[in-house]
């Protein structure tokens, strides 16, 4: 771009600039306009956010209803009112207005015609599902809301039901534990009891514990001992195997022996041989004692002979001649008379040994009759006293019966050495369990937990017993529906709003100057109220055949729609005709207003007190509520009374602009539509 090029679109900018600026000196009205438009977006801003300006404060405006139809419960032999308590603690709560009914039906009825935000209702059997509590939110209250009445405030009932159940649970929880608390206080003595009993358990345990050792001791010497009774059982076995051979040579030792003695007896000496044998003995006995009498004297005269053949040959030696051979032959005789006396003493010892032995021997005779004598007796009573054969024969059988059961016994042993060895190991395994029984038991009085009574209920369910249970009525699908009652008005008046900038409300043709003003008026609102009429038509037919927005009434809706259009035409009509054009600014600020006043948004009782004033007598109020009945069966369906309303609304507003304002009277070729 040139500078000559820059130069002229700076001086065509400054002229335009020059000839609207002009307005401002010759139109004071444009001047006191603009100053007022300066102000129109911080006042259409604030009209709109003063209306909902900390709406949250204002909630104790909203009325909830309760309705108590719980009948109490008795718990542990006390009685227990869950829904008084239930009803107290909401009272407590400074957020809503409460009023309280009897009945389930009228409390829902006051939900649905609009005069209550929502109820909360409590069932006959609250307290006894409650102290139940065998599922998790076993105690359920019902919240009914209506969608239709308002989508906004039925969202808080979405969200005060569950804030409601848990602070019926925190307290419930409270009083649980409360006499948990009090259980454990009073049972402290029950406790130190439980202790006792443990410290005695304990002490059992150990001397349990100590006898298992023992036990276990004890089986491995049983497992020893059986086990030397199975080598002692076999030994026997063989020791009576080897009894039974014996038993059956001592049978045929003793009937041989018994045939023994028999012969014995048959070859026994008579007593009359007997009695001659010891007669013989004494005989020989004295006949001996006298011969060695005999050999005594015999030996005595021995010597004397000797001696004296001695003194002999000494003097026959004197004698002359033969005193020699005298001598000589004495000396033989001498020696003859020595060896006669060394003989005949040595015979008179034997005398004397056979004199002693012929006494032994007639003693021995003698203890030998005696004894020969007894010997036949003793025989004769062994004779008597040795069994009979077949008693020899029961005894062989019994040893071989004997060794029967021994090898029985033996086989037995090794069972039972079996068993001792299960016993030993089973003894081993109750002496483990008894110590961890007592390591057991000392823990569990280490971490012994305060006693308590076992409640009602499951966990869960007395972890979380009350639940709330929404209904609705009047039930909208979805948020997007929710808002149709609240853009459907602000649609409707932005197109009665357009009529106003197209129809020129103001200017009157001449030729018509004079004519009636009733005529005039619904003369040139005929046209405008085609307009309207076709657009609420078409609206209705987007709403329901192109977004698919299900209504309860599809006459209803497309009536409420045309009315609604037509009241906010005959009203924007009044404003023009009352302000002049000034009138358009005055239903831009009322727009915003009834958006604030009408309860479209939020439930109206969390507006400031001055746009809850100014709800009843503003038609978007109306209009909201007889669309939200149409759409949605809001309001317990009283449609005919917002239609009604709004009807009288638009006569009002018509009658107004008959008697209000003024005309500005035009040549009739100067009337002209304001769109340029």
């Amino acid at each position: 771009m040139t500078a000559s090029t820059t130069r002229s679109m700076s001086r065509a900018v400054a002229q335009a600039a020059r000839y609207d600026l002009r307005f401002f000196r010759s139109h004071p009205r444009f001047a006191a306009a603009m100053a007022v438009f300066l102000f129109i977006p911080a006042l259409y801003a604030g009209i709109y956010l003063s209306s909902l300006w900390d709406w949250a404060s204002r909630t104790r405006n909203l009325t909830v209803v309760l309705v108590n139809q719980d009948q109490g419960a008795v718990h542990l032999g006390a009685r227990v009112d869950v829904g008084r308590t239930l009803v107290d603690s909401l009272t407590e709560d400074p957020r809503f207005t409460y009023r309280k009914m009897a009945d389930a039906e009228s409390a829902m009825q006051a939900v649905d015609e609009g005069s209550a935000a929502f109820a909360v209702i409590i069932p006959h059997d609250f307290s006894r599902r409650v102290v139940g509590a065998d599922e998790l939110g076993a105690a359920r209250f019902t919240v009914h809301a209506s969608e239709g009445n308002n989508y906004s405030g039925a969202g808080f009932a979405r969200r005060f039901a569950p804030e409601i159940a848990t602070r019926l649970n925190q307290r419930l929880n409270e009083q649980r534990f409360d006499a948990v608390l009090k259980m454990v206080n009073g049972s402290e003595g029950g406790l130190v009891q439980l202790r006792q009993a443990i410290a005695q358990l304990i002490d059992g345990s150990t001397q349990v514990a100590a006898g298992t050792h023992q036990a276990r001791a004890g089986g491995q010497l049983l497992a020893d001992g059986t086990t030397r009774v199975a080598q002692g059982s076999g030994q026997l076995e063989q020791g009576v195997k080897s009894l039974d051979a014996g038993s059956r040579q001592l049978t045929e030792g003793v009937r041989q022996a018994t045939e023994a003695i028999r012969a014995m007896r048959a070859r026994m000496p008579p007593e009359t041989e007997l009695a001659r044998l010891r007669g013989g003995a004494s005989e020989l006995a004295d006949g001996q004692r006298e011969l060695a009498a005999v050999l005594v004297r015999l030996e005595e005269g021995a010597r004397l002979l000797r001696d004296g053949a001695t003194t002999f040959g000494e003097e026959a030696a004197l004698v002359p001649f033969a005193g020699k051979a005298l001598a000589d032959g004495t000396a033989r005789l001498r020696d003859g008379a020595g060896q006669l006396h060394d003989g005949l003493e040595a015979a008179a010892q034997g005398g004397m040994r056979l004199e002693v032995g012929a006494g032994t021997l007639a003693a021995g005779v003698g203890t030998l009759v005696q004894g020969t004598t007894a010997l036949g007796t003793a025989l004769a009573r062994l004779d008597a006293a040795l069994p009979p054969q077949r008693t020899l024969d029961a005894f062989s059988s019994g040893q071989a019966s004997a060794a029967q059961g021994a090898a029985e016994l033996a086989g037995a042993t090794l069972r039972l050495q079996a068993g001792g060895k299960e016993l030993r190991a089973g003894l081993e395994q109750l002496d483990t369990a008894a110590a961890q029984v007592r390591e057991g038991l000392l823990a569990l009085r280490a971490s012994l937990p305060p006693p308590t009574s076992t409640p009602n209920g499951t966990p869960a369910g007395l972890s979380s017993t009350v639940r709330a249970q929404l209904e609705y009525s009047a039930r909208v699908p979805n948020q997007a529906t929710a808002m149709a009652p609240n853009f459907v008005p602000l649609a409707l008046w932005v197109g009665a709003t357009l009529c106003a900038v197209l129809f020129a409300y103001q200017k009157l043709p001449a030729p018509l100057a004079g004519q009636p003003t009733l005529g005039i008026v619904l003369g040139k609102l005929a046209v405008p109220a085609v307009v309207v009429a076709g657009q609420a038509a078409l609206l209705a037919a987007l709403l329901q055949v192109v977004m698919g927005i299900q209504v309860v009434s599809t006459p209803r809706f497309v009536a409420t729609l045309v009315l609604t259009s037509l009241t906010f035409l005959a009203v924007l009509f009044m404003l023009v005709r009352v302000f002049g054009s000034a009138g358009k600014l005055v239903a831009v600020i009322l727009l915003v207003t009834q958006l604030g006043a009408s309860g479209s948004t939020l439930p109206i009782e969390l507006a400031t007190p001055f746009f809850q004033s100014l709800h009843p007598y503003l038609p978007m109020s109306w209009s909201v509520r007889a669309i939200r009945i149409s759409m949605f069966g809001a309001y317990a369906g009283a449609w005919v009374q917002s239609i009604a309303t709004l009807g009288a609304m638009l006569v009002t507003a018509v009658a107004v602009a008959i008697v209000a304002g003024r005309w500005k009277v035009v040549e009739a070729e100067d009337y002209q539509p304001l769109l340029d």
